[in-house]
């Protein structure tokens, strides 16, 4: 397969592009498909920025477009500009919160859609987790429906497995109970019944997160995100009906190996904290055992992976998992520490 040929001329709706995964994906598709049809990004404006100020300075203007500035020199506005666009929604909002007319507009533009878009806060609020992680799920599920049954590729965690142990194949059924609708009705109820408390105010966040840290423990889940992740893979298989389904699950996804940059990375997350602690001084050893194996994996393989994916699927497909983890080269916690002192000294 030939994966530029596979998606010249397309048209890619893409969830989530101005977070660190999406951004790396907007950057590899201009990179290496450079004939793509057009990258529409959905891109929430906010009090601050329309979501076209957001694609030019939180994505175009990213150190992470370095080189693709520089292989364009001064034609790079206008060459991205007829190739990218920016689509002002938001993924908790019904249709996104676009007009009939708008919505319609954007379901007879896009041939391919990429759900990345998420909440990655392990202590989110249940009702933020839910409407982005899960209802978000389904309303990119939706628009790819009303868009002809275009192949849609979702991005979710390799931990939604929750706290099982042993082998687990990767298919879509996980952890959950057989009812994943029940799921979804019981942590709606959840929500419901914080709001009934508090009539007259918005609820805490405090009570928010620690209901969804419950819900996630009673379903056998470590925290919300994964519960929320694994319940939306379970409703778009529930619901694509003939739809071409690719599931993408990543593990930790930390700094790039190669590309745009080495070592390229943005904000502090995950293992992160630790290390710039350990750094920093205020801490000196990493909680664990040494030997224990880490599931990292670099930013650009994830783009990859979902990249080739979402030019494999086809009308007909059966749903794909995509295991993105690091069970043939991982890294041990002890190792991680190594590096680490080595870095540091340095």
């Amino acid at each position: 397969m030939n994966i530029s040929d596979s998606l010249r001329g397309e048209r890619i709706l893409i969830t989530g592009a101005t977070g660190f995964l999406g951004k790396v994906l907007v950057e590899k598709l201009l990179w290496s498909v450079p004939e793509v049809g057009m990258l529409r990004l959905l891109i929430r404006s906010n009090s601050e920025r329309t979501a076209a100020e957001r694609l030019r300075e939180e994505v175009l203007g990213a150190p992470i477009m370095a080189r693709l500035r520089a292989l364009h020199g001064d034609s790079w506005k206008t060459w991205a500009e007829a190739r990218i666009e920016a689509i002002d929604g938001d993924l908790e909002r019904d249709h996104f919160g676009l007009d009939a007319g708008a919505y319609a507009r954007l379901a007879d533009g896009i041939d391919r859609i990429v759900g990345c878009a998420a909440t990655v806060r392990f202590d989110e609020r249940l009702d933020r987790a839910l409407e982005l992680n899960t209802r978000g799920a389904l309303r990119t599920l939706e628009l790819a429906r009303d868009a002809g049954e275009v192949p849609l590729v979702h991005v979710s965690t390799c931990f939604v497995s929750g706290r099982r142990t042993g082998s687990i194949p990767e298919r879509l059924d996980g952890s959950l109970d057989p009812d994943p609708d029940a799921t979804l009705e019981q942590l709606e109820q959840a929500c419901r019944r914080l709001r009934a408390q508090s009539p007259a105010e918005t609820v805490s966040d405090e009570r928010f997160v620690a209901a969804g840290r419950e819900l996630a423990r009673q379903h056998g889940f470590h925290d919300v995100y994964t519960l929320t992740k694994a319940l939306a893979e379970r409703l778009l298989d529930r619901y694509r009906d003939a739809l071409p389904l690719a599931i993408v699950r990543p593990a930790i996804i930390e700094s790039a190996l190669q590309e745009p940059v080495p070592g390229w990375i943005e904000t502090v997350r995950v293992t992160d904290p630790l290390l710039v602690a350990y750094g920093g001084g205020r801490t000196r050893e990493l909680p664990g055992a040494a030997d224990s194996p880490i599931e990292l994996i670099p930013v650009d393989h994830v783009a990859n992976v979902t990249i080739a994916a979402l030019a494999e699927l086809g009308p007909g497909d059966d749903p794909r998992v995509y295991q993105v983890g690091s069970r043939r080269n991982p890294i041990s916690l002890g190792e991680l520490l190594a590096h680490a002192r080595e870095g540091f000294l340095e």
